[in-house]
């Protein structure tokens, strides 16, 4: 595969460490037409269900064995010699917000003056991309009160751009986001 070329993923149970077990899920009822090889399909799949529905759907079908050992589901894609997982899983139902651009932008608004978590947000854009829009990002986040305090309109729409970055970087920094920042923060709020 050349950089080039996009990334075919698929949608696996995972029974172990490495070991995945690749179903057909158009043959599902809960299938309606996502391409299932790109992450954006297999997202538009998940999100739609709970992860006992995807489960129940795959034992009503006799698609695994129920000897077999299930771990979780997985979002896997090849590599030269072997499957590969994503680091973030899939998205269920119960976590359809996360993927939501406008809670970022909104989040970063609303601690436009809390360094610690804009440097945490900050720090999560950072990783192995080459994604121009990821950098700009990055830029816009670093110098937040400079824009804001020279034209916060601006700096909204400027902010929006989040939606132009490459969707397996947004879909990545939109998890990490949540899960390692905004979820933890509240809870620290809450306690």
């Amino acid at each position: 595969m050349s950089n080039n070329e996009p990334k075919q993923y698929l949608l696996a149970i995972k029974r172990g460490n490495n070991d995945y077990l690749p179903l057909e899920w158009h043959l599902t009822s809960l299938y309606h037409n996502e391409n299932l090889n790109t992450l954006e399909g297999i997202d538009s799949f998940t999100k739609r269900l709970t992860k006992e529905e995807l489960l129940l759907e795959v034992i009503k079908l006799n698609m695994i064995n129920l000897d077999e050992r299930f771990v979780d589901f997985a979002i896997i894609y090849p590599t030269k010699d072997k499957f590969n997982e994503l680091k973030e899983g899939c998205i269920f139902k119960s976590d359809n917000d996360i993927l939501d651009e406008n809670t970022i932008i909104s989040y970063i608004i609303a601690n436009k003056d809390n360094k610690s978590i804009l440097n945490k947000i900050t720090n999560l854009c950072t990783g192995k991309t080459t994604d121009s829009k990821v950098d700009e990002f990055k830029y816009l986040i670093k110098n937040l009160n400079l824009f804001i305090s020279a034209n916060p309109e601006e700096t909204i729409k400027a902010l929006q751009r989040f939606k132009n970055v490459k969707y397996e970087n947004r879909r990545s920094i939109l998890i990490k986001l949540s899960k390692r920042v905004i979820i933890p923060e509240l809870r620290k709020e809450y306690s």
